[in-house]
């Protein structure tokens, strides 16, 4: 499970980079069924359901990068 924790922050952001860069672009369930079924499985633990990021607000995160020359704005975060 430990490994699982370490690999979280970074597996989380796929689908939020997708849904930020390229919204019409989704995981193929056929071509990444374990891949997927463990995103769900994670999702279900209380620390990480603590710690998940909106997907709008890690947009607005995302885009204040771009704005302030690869700067992000981390507070947009905590304004919701």
């Amino acid at each position: 499970m430990m490994v699982d924790f370490n690999v979280w922050p970074h597996a989380m952001r796929v689908p939020l980079v997708l849904y930020c860069l390229a919204p019409d672009v989704t995981l193929d369930k056929a071509r990444y069924p374990s891949f997927l079924a463990w995103m769900v499985k994670m999702r279900e633990v209380p620390a990480v359901q603590k710690t998940d990021i909106d997907k709008d607000v890690f947009k607005r995160v995302l885009e204040s990068a771009k704005a302030n020359g690869g700067k992000p704005n981390y507070d947009l975060a905590n304004e919701d």
